[in-house]
């Protein structure tokens, strides 16, 4: 299969999307000829023998690139994927509905926007992690699983420490708030319990709600417990995860969130408030009467937990992803 994935940033150390790097690396892996259309590119990044071109960061620019690229190489490719952003696919598919090219989508985010409603009707298929990822009612919706990369993102042996980890995007829809809440009453209840919270994720754009939930901590009297420590390279969270007593997310996007897969296949235990959870093994619900105890007994002793980690490889593994995503658009 040739085929052209548009995207938006491939970096391996880029926080957020330094995952990107790796999906690429497993579609030329599965025999796919590549081609990436990327807003910012680290060409150094790519393998060899695959052909990347920088959109930049002007949308007049990068639509104008967009359009002349996807003829200029037209005959390098056969199906488009388009990660994330369904304006794009709106922009380019008068072009490749043109060139006769295969289109599709991958998308996971609780938003339902006039953009994603027309990218979905232009798209043969349109790729999701989970139900509550794509929530919209369509016979295109396709659900995946996520694509974890269970050889980096597993135990390892090193000590674990009684800490708690959230790791994310600092941002009000993230909820930060309702974590140090719940790990408030933990406190509470635990009062001699020696745990301690990292806090890891870019505040950019946020930083008023960061220094809010700086002072939330104090007010809480937590304060002493808990360590802002900005973003991370996405390389860096495998020895993270693997040495945290249990993993927090109070996010109510209303999908699956990568990070906390990725504590999984590491083994680390989470709690979650957010119903897309339910179900997974590893996960506990902050709603859950056992919640407390849960968290003091892996605090005190913690454990790797195999069962989750086994949920994660079985179905949400970065090569069985990229395998059905090549046999639904070949």
């Amino acid at each position: 299969m040739n085929l052209l994935f548009v995207t938006q940033v491939v970096d391996k150390q880029d926080s957020v999307l330094g995952f990107v790097v790796r999906w690429l690396e497993e579609f030329v892996a599965q025999g796919v000829k590549l081609t990436v259309f990327v807003r910012v590119l680290k060409k150094e990044d790519l393998l060899p023998n695959v052909r990347g071109i920088e959109m930049g960061q002007p949308k007049i620019r990068r639509i104008l690139k967009l359009w002349y690229y996807s003829i200029k190489y037209r005959r390098d490719y056969d199906v488009v994927l388009v990660h994330m952003t369904p304006e794009i696919l709106v922009l380019g598919w008068p072009v490749w509905f043109i060139l006769r090219k295969k289109v599709f989508l991958w998308y996971m985010h609780r938003s339902v926007t006039w953009w994603l409603k027309v990218a979905l009707w232009m798209s043969r298929k349109t790729f999701t992690g989970s139900d509550l990822s794509l929530r919209v009612d369509t016979p295109k919706k396709i659900v995946v699983g996520h694509g974890i990369d269970t050889e980096q993102f597993k135990p390892l042996d090193v000590q674990r420490k009684p800490e708690v980890l959230w790791v994310s995007r600092i941002q009000p829809r993230k909820r930060l708030e309702d974590s140090l809440n719940f790990l408030s009453e933990f406190q509470r209840q635990n009062p001699d319990a020696p745990w301690s919270m990292r806090v890891i994720g870019s505040a950019q754009g946020q930083e008023n709600y960061l220094a809010d939930m700086r002072r939330e901590a104090e007010r809480l009297g937590m304060a002493d417990r808990i360590k802002f420590e900005g973003p991370m390279e996405h390389n860096a969270l495998p020895d993270v995860f693997a040495q945290a007593a249990a993993f927090i997310s109070t996010s109510q996007t209303g999908s699956l969130d990568k990070v906390v897969l990725e504590s999984l296949a590491c083994g680390t235990p989470v709690l979650a408030k957010g119903e897309e959870y339910a179900g997974l093994a590893g996960v506990t619900r902050t709603s859950d009467a056992r919640a407390f105890r849960l968290l003091a007994e892996q605090i005190s002793n913690p454990q790797v937990n195999m069962e989750a980690r086994g949920g994660i490889v079985r179905d949400h593994d970065l090569s069985r992803l990229i395998g059905v995503l090549v046999k639904y658009m070949s």
